[in-house]
């Protein structure tokens, strides 16, 4: 089969479809070795680690920064691990750490979401977060 070519640049230099796909390929694999690197190191910073994440519901009172919870919003947090007002993403979604709790120790996190059946559903589960800011 004849190589397809694709005119580029000033000079109208020949480059074949082949060393296009392959300079893409080359450059979407080092993207990929980057943000594997990245990813390591804000593992060795403590900035993603593993976590013990439950679920809370309305209980009418503010969270211990003073607002009241929003879903979507509000995490419960032990601010020895996760500063209080700490942006953190937990499955590319961004909350941030507003509240505290009595069983909220070490590396465990509350989700504040609407209802209990909600949080009955969510149950106890392991989840990887970040620390953003």
């Amino acid at each position: 089969p004849q190589a397809e070519y694709i005119s580029i640049g000033i000079n109208d230099r020949l480059i074949s479809r082949e060393d296009i796909e392959a300079k893409i390929e080359a450059e979407r694999a080092e993207a990929e070795r980057i943000a594997a690197q990245e990813r390591i190191e804000k593992i060795a910073d403590g900035k993603i680690f593993t976590v013990l994440a439950t679920a809370y519901t309305h209980t009418g009172n503010p969270t211990a920064t003073g607002v009241m919870p929003q879903v979507g919003t509000t995490i419960s947090v032990d601010p020895r691990v996760i500063p209080l007002g700490s942006i953190v993403r937990i499955n590319g979604h961004d909350y941030i750490a507003q509240d505290t709790g009595g069983l909220i120790k070490g590396k465990r996190i509350d989700i504040f979401m609407n209802t209990e059946a909600e949080c009955v559903q969510f149950g106890a589960q392991y989840i990887e977060v970040e620390v953003i800011g």
